[in-house]
Formats: structure tokens, C-alpha cells, sequence
């Protein structure tokens, strides 16, 4: 999406250059005198990413279609363009980028990041589309760009930008340029990617987005991956147990319920589902328990009120034997 504005930016890069010259650049001076101890001393690295030269305005296709590359995805950036080139904007939009991200069976992690995020996801091997304001704040130039490598001792961030392969450019001009787009990452992810960089509530939100666009496998597969990425995170479980319900697999939803018990039994949305849930298949004993437990920890949440009074009048309602049942 790197635009051409002839005149005008000769006016601009004048300013441009006063403006950069008098930024802060404190992420750039962190990283270079308190490198982080997860990148294990090794200050400099460049992935093998495939390289594509890139149209006028095709930033977009082109950056995706490196990564998808990356990935094995054999594909170029004029078959990736249909789905994120807006020819009236002349360019892709972020939510286009994603989206593409998910229709090509990756993960696509997104979220307003940080340098040290951004070294350490190339670190551990994972490509990063970086959105990119080339000019100033009122004028801007939006570009996305692939980041492949860096060397902090030179104080250098490497990426395909434009024409440019495996351009080394200045962190400090590299944060700026960031910063003017909010520090905006996409990062799209195989199943067996991980990193300590990586936010797992992000994770699952990008994980569940899957489901809404019908891709229940992946939705599936990547949350059963954040279970084994966080085992003791909650929210795993919670979700993969209700994306089971919401498509009518009770059985499935309770096994995810009861095996991350021990990381929800604090947190009343989980307690509630996983009682409705046991409810559901018959564990009515069960089920008045574990929503019992939930009012002790809210004893005046109204919702969890209504919770109990449903469970306890289904348990009411079937037989003395059923309602015995227990579910493991």
C-alpha cells in the first residue's frame, strides 16, 4: 500500500526529517542497552522468507503472500489480492489482512505490540507484518512491511519492504514509522508456533474468530493448542469447552469443562457453563453442587441466582435415579 505522492512529499520529507530528528525512540534505546534474557544472548538473526518484489499499492498481498510462503503455501501476491486489495482505497485494510490470515488456515494474532514483542516473535522464528506510516501524522503513507530479522549491536531491523529485500533499516526510524500506526502486528501463526511473546488471550480470541467464519476445525485445533501452549490458563479450557456446547456436543463440552476444572473453579462463568453443561446430560446432583459453588463466591450476582434456580427445578423434575447420576 505504499502510495506515490510526488510533489507534495518533498514537502513532507523536509518535515519528516526535522520530526524524526527530534522523536523519542524509547523502545529502540530499552532494547538496545537491556536486551531481554529470552533472546539468549543472540543479538542478531534473519529468518528465510521468501522475497516478492512489490506492485503499487500490493503491500498487502505482497506481505501475506511471503509469509504464506514462509508457511509452505504455495501462492502469489496476485492470487492473494482478491481477498484483501481494495482498488477505490487502493490498498488493504487491517481486518482485510486478517481475514486473508484465516481463510489460508493460520492464526491470525494481531494486537498493538511492542519492539521487544516484535524481536522476540522473530526470534523464535515467526515472521511479523508490521503496518508502517511513512510520513507524518497528517499527511500519512501506510505501508506494510515484513520483519525477518534483527541485529541489535548495529541497531538495525531487517525486513522485505517495497522493492527492498531483507532491507536493514534504523530501529530508532523503524520505531517511529511504527509508532505513527499504533504499533500494529500481525502475525500469522502455524499450529506448532509458540513464543513467550505471544499474549494468550489474544491467542484465543484469534483462535475463536475461526468459528464465526465457519472454519470449526481450526477453531478447535488452535484451542486444544493454547490448552497445551497454557495449560493452567482458564480461559482455555472455557472456551474450547463452550465452543463445544454452541455446536451441540454436550459430552465433548463437559470433558473440557472437568479437565480444566482446577484453573476455573475460581471463576464463576466457568463454574455456571460447566453447571449447565452437567445439567444438560443428566449429572443433576452434580450440577446443583458446582452452581452452589459459584453463588459462594458471588452470593448476590443475579445471574448466577437465576443459574441455580433453572438447574435446581430440572433437578426437581426427572427421577430420583437420574437425578443420582454422576458424570466424570
Amino acid at each position: 500500500m505504499l502510495l506515490r505522492l510526488a510533489q507534495q512529499l518533498v514537502t513532507i520529507a523536509a518535515l519528516l526529517a526535522f520530526v524524526v530528528g527530534c522523536s523519542s525512540t524509547p523502545q529502540t534505546q530499552s532494547l538496545i542497552h537491556n536486551p531481554p534474557s529470552s533472546l539468549n544472548n543472540q543479538l542478531t538473526k534473519q529468518l528465510n522468507v521468501p522475497f516478492f518484489a512489490q506492485q503499487d499499492y500490493f503491500c498487502g498481498p505482497t506481505t501475506l503472500a511471503e509469509i504464506f510462503n514462509y508457511y509452505g503455501h504455495s501462492t502469489t501476491p496476485e492470487q492473494v489480492a482478491p481477498t484483501v486489495f481494495l482498488p477505490k482505497r487502493q490498498g488493504s485494510l487491517q481486518i482485510e489482512m486478517t481475514a486473508a490470515t484465516r481463510k489460508n488456515g493460520l492464526l491470525a494474532y494481531s494486537v498493538n505490540g511492542s519492539l521487544e514483542q516484535l524481536v522476540q516473535l522473530v526470534h523464535d522464528n515467526i515472521p511479523v507484518i508490521v503496518l508502517q506510516n511513512l510520513s507524518v501524522e497528517w499527511q500519512p503513507l501506510w505501508h506494510y512491511a515484513v520483519v525477518i530479522g534483527f541485529d541489535i549491536p548495529r541497531k538495525k531491523i531487517i525486513m522485505h519492504s517495497g522493492t527492498n529485500q531483507a532491507r536493514a533499516v534504523d530501529m530508532a526510524v523503524f520505531e517511529r514509522t511504527w509508532r505513527r500506526a499504533d504499533y500494529w502486528l500481525l502475525a500469522p501463526l502455524t499450529i506448532e508456533k509458540n513464543s513467550q511473546a505471544l499474549e494468550p488471550l489474544t491467542y484465543l480470541t484469534a483462535a475463536h474468530d475461526f468459528s464465526k467464519v465457519k472454519q470449526h476445525s481450526h477453531a478447535v485445533n488452535f484451542l486444544q493448542q493454547a490448552i497445551i501452549n497454557w495449560p493452567d490458563y482458564w480461559l482455555s479450557y472455557f472456551m474450547l469447552a463452550n465452543h463445544y456446547l454452541q455446536q451441540q456436543q454436550p459430552e465433548l463440552a463437559l470433558k473440557w469443562f472437568s479437565q480444566g476444572l482446577e484453573y476455573g473453579k475460581t471463576h464463576t462463568d466457568y463454574l455456571n457453563n460447566y453447571a449447565y453443561t452437567l445439567s444438560q446430560l443428566g449429572c443433576h446432583k452434580q450440577a446443583v453442587e458446582t452452581i452452589e459453588q459459584a453463588l459462594l463466591l458471588k452470593p448476590n450476582d443475579t445471574s448466577l441466582t437465576s443459574s441455580y434456580q433453572e438447574i435446581l427445578s430440572a433437578s426437581k423434575s426427572v427421577l430420583s435415579d437420574v437425578a443420582s447420576k454422576k458424570c466424570h
